[in-house]
């Protein structure tokens, strides 16, 4: 475990999960609650093609949702 939690053995270290419940993002977004921004990313890919990304930012549903860290069903 120490050698998991080391930043010298691990220069990277990503925590991108979220885990949600999809019944409690249907109720929400059906019920018109989460409106959230859309980012747009423009992008070029390894063949040079230009592609546009559209993603959005999982902490402005926290935002979004009064400041609580989750969404319980």
């Amino acid at each position: 475990m120490e050698d998991f939690k080391s930043v010298t053995k691990f220069k990277i270290f990503n925590t991108n999960n979220l885990w949600v419940s999809l019944p409690a993002i249907k109720r929400v977004v059906e019920a018109g609650e989460l409106r959230l921004e859309v980012i747009v990313n423009p992008k070029t890919l390894d063949t040079g093609e230009k592609v546009t990304q559209l993603e959005t930012a999982s902490g402005a549903a926290i935002k979004v949702r009064g400041g609580r860290g989750a969404m319980a069903s």
